[in-house]
C-alpha cells in the first residue's frame, strides 16, 4: 500500500492524522497490548479528548501536562492537545 502524499510544512498534526486515517483507517496505528488502536480509533479518541479540552477552557497556546504511562491513551492525549493548538 503506497503512502499518502504528506507535506509537513503545510499540514497540522490534526491534518496529518486525518490524512493517515483516510489512507489507513482500519490498520493498526498504536500497538498497545492493553488497548491497541487503528488509525480511525486513534483519531476518534483524540477528537473526543480534544472536545473535553476545549470544554475545559484549553485554547491555542495552552500548556497541558500529561501524567500517564506510555500507552495508546498517551498518544491520543498528545494528539488531542496539538489538535486544539496546545503545547504538551
Amino acid at each position: 500500500m503506497p503512502l499518502p502524499s504528506i507535506h509537513p510544512q503545510t499540514h497540522s498534526v490534526g491534518a496529518l492524522l486525518a490524512t493517515l486515517t483516510e489512507a489507513f483507517g482500519d490498520l493498526p496505528a498504536v500497538f498497545d497490548r492493553n488497548r491497541p488502536a487503528s488509525f480511525a480509533e486513534l483519531d476518534e479518541r483524540a477528537m473526543r479528548i480534544a472536545g473535553g479540552l476545549l470544554a475545559g477552557g484549553a485554547a491555542k497556546g495552552a500548556r497541558v501536562g500529561i501524567f500517564m504511562p506510555n500507552s495508546g491513551d498517551f498518544v491520543a492525549a498528545l494528539l488531542a492537545i496539538t489538535r486544539v493548538g496546545g503545547v504538551a
